[in-house]
């Protein structure tokens, strides 16, 4: 009898030596997953904040925020579009660029940083680029992977408007 019981302690000793390896490896998988998932969130929502701004200046009307002045004009109203959307992201951490350009290849004409931006012609395109950082609040990740700079750029064509008659 005594052997049986001195056989089941050490099986019992062995299974939590056993737990004891595979434990971590298995919370850090889990953990992993998790915070793959948030990343992916992250960059949606800066993907989708980009797009919402984007989509404001190109519509065509005066800015409800600042009465007389057109969207595409409307820099605070780009930034509120933007945030609006979007409530995963830390905006204190997050950076919103619009720039003015005349088509894909070519050099920024204005832009939003030194007030209401001029010199913008008809069919020129707004882009509003969004960046965060991303980080992970479990210390052994975050060591692994670092600060992670997550970024989306959008453009659309600036549709002035005009009248008809």
């Amino acid at each position: 009898m005594r052997s049986f019981a001195s056989s089941t302690e050490s099986q019992r000793g062995a299974t939590v030596v056993e737990y004891a390896l595979v434990a971590p490896l298995l919370f850090l998988l889990i953990f992993g997953v998790i915070e793959f998932g948030r990343g992916i969130a992250t960059y949606t929502a800066v993907s989708s904040a980009a797009r919402e701004g984007a989509r404001y200046a190109a519509a065509v009307g005066e800015s409800p925020h600042t009465p007389g002045i057109p969207r595409y004009l409307d820099c605070e109203g780009i930034r509120r579009a933007a945030e609006a959307k979007v409530v995963v992201l830390d905006w204190g951490r997050t950076d919103i660029q619009v720039v003015y350009d005349s088509g894909p290849g070519t050099a920024a004409k204005t832009s939003c940083d030194a007030g209401t931006p001029s010199g913008i012609d008809k069919e020129d395109r707004v882009r509003v680029k969004v960046t965060t950082e991303f980080t992970s609040p479990i210390p052994l990740i975050s060591r692994l992977v670092g600060e992670l700079t997550v970024e989306s750029e959008q453009a659309r064509t600036i549709f002035m408007g005009e009248n008809s008659g």
